[in-house]
C-alpha cells in the first residue's frame, strides 16, 4: 500500500501560504503518524515505512539583491529553469552557479545557486524553495516502523524513563541537601517521559523528607544533559535515628511503583 502525502508542498508551492510552511509540518507529522496507527490496527501492516522525496530551504526575511542570482547567468540553451536549478543542453556554462552532471541524461547539464541564492524569477513565492543541492533539499528522513507483538521475536515493551542516583550523600548532616539524578535514557520511542516523587524514607516505609517533583522527559542524546539536581527538605517533625539507615525513593506517579536510588545516614545535631 503506498500513501503519498502533500500537506507540505501544498502549503509551501502556494505564494499565498508559504509563510505557514512550518505549521504544515507540525500537521504532517501528526497527520502521518495517525495513518501509521491506522494502518497498523485496521490493516494490521507488518512494517511501515515513511520518508520523503525531498527536503526544502525556508527563509522566513525576504532575500536580498546579493542573494539572488539570473537566469541568464547560464551561457547556452536553457530547456528549464526554477528558482534554485537550471537545466541546459550541453555545452552550457557559467561563472555563477555551480554545475553538475545529470546521470541518464549525457546531453543535459544542470546549474545550482549555492547556499541559499535563489534565482530571478518574476512572481512571488520564494520563501519555501527546493530543487536545489543544499543538504536541507537532498536529505531526507527515513523512519522505518516494525509492528511486533508481544512475545514476538525481537518485541520491546515501551517502558517509563527511570532514574538513577549520581552523587548521593552517604551520610547528611544538614536538613536540607542537593542529590543528582540521571535520566537513564533519552526519552523517545519506547522510553516514555515519566513524572516522579523523590523523597527520603526511613525503615517503616514512612516518608521524612518532602517529595520533590521530577519530570523524566529529557529528549536529548548527551547523558551529561539527562542529570537533574533535586532539593531534598528533611522534616522538622521528625527525630532522625543515627544508627539507622534511610533510604531515597523515587515512586512513578503514574504506576505508583517506588524504586531505590540509594542509602543514607542522617546525623543532624
Amino acid at each position: 500500500m503506498y500513501i503519498y502525502h502533500n500537506t507540505i508542498d501544498a502549503v509551501g508551492d502556494d505564494a499565498q501560504t508559504e509563510r505557514k510552511v512550518f505549521s504544515a509540518c507540525e500537521d504532517a507529522v501528526e497527520e502521518i503518524s495517525a495513518l501509521v496507527k491506522l494502518l497498523v490496527k485496521e490493516f494490521r501492516a507488518p512494517e511501515v515505512l515513511v520518508t520523503a522525496d525531498h527536503g526544502f530551504l525556508y527563509t522566513a526575511k525576504p532575500l536580498s539583491e546579493s542573494e539572488h542570482a539570473a537566469a541568464s547567468d547560464v551561457v547556452g540553451k536553457v530547456v528549464e529553469c526554477s528558482r534554485r536549478y537550471e537545466v541546459a543542453h550541453q555545452g552550457a556554462s557559467s561563472d555563477v552557479l555551480l554545475r553538475a552532471k545529470l546521470p541518464g541524461k549525457e546531453h543535459l547539464e544542470a546549474f545550482f545557486p549555492r547556499e541559499c541564492v535563489r534565482l530571478h524569477m518574476p512572481g512571488a513565492g520564494e520563501n519555501y524553495v527546493h530543487g536545489g543541492i543544499s543538504l536541507q533539499e537532498m536529505c531526507v528522513p527515513v523512519v522505518r516502523f516494525r509492528n511486533r507483538r508481544a512475545g514476538s521475536r525481537g518485541y520491546v515493551a515501551a517502558a517509563d524513563a527511570a532514574l538513577s542516583s549520581v552523587s548521593l550523600p552517604s551520610a547528611v548532616a544538614n536538613p536540607s541537601f542537593n542529590v543528582e539524578l540521571l535520566q537513564d535514557e533519552a526519552s523517545s520511542g519506547k522510553v516514555l517521559p515519566a513524572e516522579y516523587e523523590v523523597y527520603v524514607e526511613g525503615s517503616s516505609g514512612r516518608a521524612v523528607s518532602n517529595r520533590a517533583r521530577v519530570f523524566a522527559d529529557i529528549e536529548l542524546a548527551d547523558a551529561s544533559r539527562r542529570v537533574i539536581k533535586v532539593r531534598i527538605d528533611l522534616l522538622t517533625s521528625v527525630s532522625f535515628d543515627a544508627t539507622e539507615t534511610y533510604r531515597l525513593v523515587a515512586r512513578n506517579v503514574r504506576t505508583g511503583e517506588s524504586a531505590c536510588l540509594g542509602e543514607l545516614h542522617i546525623h543532624l545535631a
